[in-house]
């Protein structure tokens, strides 16, 4: 049924007629398979190891009957970042980047945890940050500067509690790698970003 609705919803998005190619169920037989292919307008196979729709590639480049100009805008800025980061090989190492933030919340992650919560040995973490040019401590430490803006936008928390939160070992530590990192001082970046 799903896949019928699935269908039909793409028959009604399109401004003129278009039918599947294939379409295969994992479901045995069923008695009357020539309802199947008369719905669907195609030959239905059963019992696959998969359930597929296969639609022609030029279901791709035709036009719809309403169109969203917005959202086809907010979809296509999100192409391009998404575009962006595999080019820069940002996020090569799907959910990096989250568990380092969820982690850093906790304390001071070690590889060995990140690792752990990704699913992957902590040498092919390794071996994935080395071949993208950088190192555990280099993404820990961007990781540890990026929350710490969140925070200094936020204005809510002094540097103390920031350097703390993020797991530094005093503020001085946290003011100078925040420097390091960013070319100015915690104070100066919140006095910018005010």
């Amino acid at each position: 049924m799903a896949i019928g609705v699935l269908v039909a919803f793409t028959q009604h998005l399109i401004a003129i007629p278009v039918y599947p190619r294939r379409v295969q169920f994992i479901n045995p037989r069923p008695e009357n398979p020539s309802d199947f292919d008369a719905f669907f307008q195609c030959k239905v196979g059963f019992a696959g190891d998969y359930t597929e729709v296969v639609w022609p590639v030029s279901l791709l480049e035709m036009p719809l009957k309403s169109p969203d100009h917005v959202m086809r805008s907010m979809l296509d800025q999100q192409a391009q970042l998404l575009l962006k980061q595999v080019k820069n090989g940002e996020e090569s190492i799907p959910g990096f980047q989250k568990a380092l933030q969820e982690s850093v919340g906790a304390g001071l992650p070690s590889l060995s945890e990140v690792a752990r919560r990704l699913c992957v040995s902590t040498r092919t973490l390794q071996r994935r940050l080395q071949e993208q040019g950088s190192s555990f401590r280099d993404e820990l430490e961007q990781v540890r500067v990026e929350m710490a803006k969140n925070c200094l936008q936020a204005g809510d928390l002094s540097l103390a509690d920031i350097a703390s939160f993020l797991a530094y070992n005093d503020q001085s530590a946290f003011i100078h790698a925040f420097k390091r990192v960013t070319g100015v001082s915690p104070a100066k970046y919140q006095r910018t970003k005010r």
